[in-house]
This record gives structure tokens, C-alpha cells and sequence, in this order.
């Protein structure tokens, strides 16, 4: 026991640390860009994101998770990473041609932003390897990287007056030199070869493994990325600009708690195989208590200089967006402690249950984002939030408790 929860502390500490100084960079970035530009490109921003998260997520068939969880070593880094090429030229293919038809104006200024996503599915699939090995610290150390070079480069270039397309491209060329100079060459170490294999009987089978988790986790971000449009569509791109500042921290809060399951997955599901269930509950019941915490904290720090935040940080004009800040903040902390919930299901390996829970939460959340917006506009919306993160906690609390039930009476 003393050996397990220094390692486990360490890795969280380091992946927490990581994405913190990550995040941070990438607020700087986005404040920039409020800064420089209008509400409506900011808008457009926003609708760039909300269409390639969802459909990377999904052709990312979540390899990074599937890989980390390998505990048995079923299938090699090097077909993880045949599967991860092929998959990431389909997904680049499939956002690029939609944001073609629906909102042709905008591929230019789409283009660095979609390459850059591309960029980060392959240090994503490295993260994995590096997981696996739990060498957290050079995951950490390669988001570090990415997030201040990317943020030196793109305000430099706004701030010597250059356009905002020129800005992410600086930012892409910042994505790819990190993921050439340093994750690939930390993966070496670890692997013995890391070509690609293009086996199709191996692809498929792991494909056909990972597709429901690959879903779940594309649903997931669906689940963010749908609300932008329902913003889009009925209430314009400068609402859409609002929302994608207020947004940002659902996403943001969403991959810091995740940095933390990144962390504890690949020691979870050796623990789940070897039956040690009553340590793995116990880290779970940690990792649980952390997140109260942390989603206490948030709402606490929301509700009371969420407005003043919004305006020193990305200008007067969004301080409009205070309510909706509050709102989503309450619901982003359901989030959060849903999650913890879900983490268990993915060190079981229970692919096809959390894919199936988060097409039911897609569900949900399109049905009270859609008649909130209609009936109260933005606020509306983040009403829709928190009633749909409040039934998704519910829910996630009752399977949990009902499987730990299950498998205590095993022991």
C-alpha cells in the first residue's frame, strides 16, 4: 500500500501540473484573441473547435485509454499507431470537408486550427505509451512545451499586428516541433521500433475492440461541442463568441480532471485484473474526495469574481456573460464528479457500457440545452447544463454503487 500511493500521487501531481500550465497558456491565448478580434471571430473560433473535437475524438477511437489499459499487452505501440495515422487522415479529411460545405468562408482562417488537431492526436497517442510505462513526467513536461511555445508564438504574432490565421499557424508550428523533438524521441526509448504497422486483420481487431470507447469518448465531447451550435444557429455568432469564453472552462475543467484518470488509469486496471478490489475502491473513493474539493472551490470562485474575471481577462463586453458563467460552473463540478464515476468504468475496460451511457447523456443534454435556449436564450442554456449534469451524476453514482455492491460480494 505505501508503495502504490506515492507513485499514484506523483504521476497525478505531474499530470495535474502539466495540463494546469497548459490550460493557463491556452487562456492567455484565448484572451488574446478576444483582445484582437471581434466577437464574431471568436464565434467562429468557437464553431471550428466544437466541429473538430467531436469528430477527432471519434476517428480517435480512444487509443490513448485503450493503449494505457493494455495491462496484458494484447496488441504493440505499433499498431496503435498504424491505427492512429489512418484514422487521424480520415478525421482531418471529414472536418475539412464540413466546414466546406456548411461554412465554406471559414476554411482559410479553419485550416492551421484543424492541422494543429491533427498534430495533437499523434502526442496524444504518445501520452498513451508514455502512461502505460507511467512516465507522467515527460507527459507533463511535453504539454508544458506545447502550451508557452504556442502562447509565446501566437500573441507575439497578434502583437506585431499580424492576422489571426498567421497567429495559428505559429501555433501549429509550435504543436509539431514538440511532438518531432521531444515526444517521439522520449517514445524511443520506451519502444523498441516505433514504424507503424498497417496489419489490416490486426487493425480491424483492435479498431473493432476500441470503436465503442473511440464513440463513447466522441460523445462526450458532443456533448460540449453541441450546445456552440445550438448557439450558432439561433442566436448568432456574437452569442456564439460569449458562449466560447464561457465554454472554455467546461473544456478546460474537463481535461484537468481527465489529466488525473490519465494518470490513475493504467494502475486502476492492473488493479481491477488482479482482483484487488477493495485498494482499487479506495482509490477511487480518494480520487472522488479530490473532485468534491476541486468542484466546491470552482462554483465558490465563480460566484464570487466570476464578472470581475470575464472583464479584466477578455474585456468589458463579456462581463454580459456572468450568469451563464455561474451556471455552467455548477455545471461543469456535476461534471467533474460524473467523471470520477466513469473512470471506473474504463480501467474495467467496460467499453461498451460508458459508449452506451454517453449516447444517453448526448441525448440529454441535446434535449435541455435545445428548449432552454428557446425558452431564456444564453441563460437558458446553462439551465440546460446543470439539469443535465445533475441527472448524469445521478445516474453515474447509481451504477457505481451498484457495481461496487457487486464486486465486494465476489471478495
Amino acid at each position: 500500500m505505501n508503495k502504490v500511493k506515492p507513485a499514484l500521487a506523483t504521476n497525478a501531481m505531474w499530470l495535474l501540473s502539466g495540463n494546469a500550465i497548459y490550460l493557463a497558456c491556452q487562456l492567455v491565448i484565448l484572451s488574446a484573441l478576444t483582445q484582437y478580434s471581434e466577437l464574431e471571430t471568436v464565434g467562429s473560433f468557437g464553431l471550428i473547435m466544437a466541429i473538430c473535437t467531436p469528430i477527432f475524438a471519434i476517428t480517435g477511437l480512444g487509443l490513448r485509454t485503450a493503449q494505457s489499459t493494455d495491462a496484458l499487452g494484447e496488441y504493440e505501440f505499433s499498431d496503435y499507431f498504424g491505427l492512429r495515422i489512418a484514422m487521424t487522415f480520415l478525421g482531418t479529411l471529414v472536418i475539412l470537408s464540413t466546414i466546406y460545405i456548411w461554412k465554406p468562408l471559414l476554411l482559410f482562417f479553419a485550416l492551421p486550427i484543424v492541422l494543429a488537431k491533427s498534430i495533437e492526436q499523434y502526442s496524444d497517442l504518445f501520452y498513451g505509451t508514455l502512461q502505460k510505462a507511467e512516465r507522467i513526467k515527460s507527459v507533463a513536461i511535453s504539454l508544458i512545451m506545447r502550451g508557452f511555445l504556442s502562447m509565446v508564438l501566437f500573441v507575439s504574432f497578434l502583437g506585431f499586428g499580424l492576422e489571426v490565421e498567421l497567429a495559428f499557424y505559429a501555433q501549429l508550428s509550435a504543436w509539431f516541433f514538440v511532438a518531432i523533438f521531444h515526444d517521439i524521441q522520449i517514445v524511443r526509448l520506451i519502444q523498441n521500433t516505433i514504424k507503424p504497422r498497417f496489419s489490416l486483420p490486426a487493425l480491424l481487431k483492435l479498431g473493432k475492440l476500441s470503436a465503442p470507447l473511440g464513440a463513447g469518448i466522441g460523445i462526450g465531447a458532443l456533448q460540449i461541442s453541441l450546445p456552440r451550435f445550438f448557439v450558432e444557429f439561433f442566436l448568432g455568432s456574437t452569442a456564439l463568441g460569449l458562449y466560447t469564453v464561457v465554454g472554455y472552462f467546461q473544456q478546460a475543467a474537463t481535461i484537468f480532471i481527465n489529466s488525473i484518470g490519465h494518470a490513475l488509469s493504467a494502475r486502476l486496471s492492473q488493479l481491477w485484473l488482479a482482483s484487488n478490489h477493495i485498494r482499487f475502491w479506495r482509490i477511487v473513493k480518494l480520487f472522488m474526495m479530490l473532485s468534491l474539493t476541486g468542484a466546491s472551490c470552482l462554483v465558490s470562485l465563480v460566484l464570487f469574481f466570476g464578472e470581475t474575471f470575464l472583464v479584466y481577462i477578455f474585456g468589458d463586453e463579456y462581463s454580459a456573460a456572468s450568469d451563464l458563467f455561474i451556471l455552467t460552473s455548477i455545471a461543469v463540478s456535476c461534471l467533474i464528479l460524473a467523471s470520477g464515476f466513469q473512470f471506473t468504468l474504463l480501467a474495467q475496460r467496460r467499453f461498451r457500457v460508458f459508449g452506451s451511457l454517453q449516447f444517453a447523456f448526448l441525448l440529454l443534454v441535446s434535449i435541455t440545452t435545445f428548449f432552454g435556449i428557446n425558452w431564456y436564450g444564453l441563460e437558458g442554456l446553462g439551465y440546460g447544463l446543470v439539469v443535465a449534469g445533475i441527472v448524469r451524476l445521478l445516474v453515474m453514482t447509481t451504477i457505481t454503487m451498484t457495481h461496487k455492491k457487486a464486486s465486494n460480494s465476489i471478495n
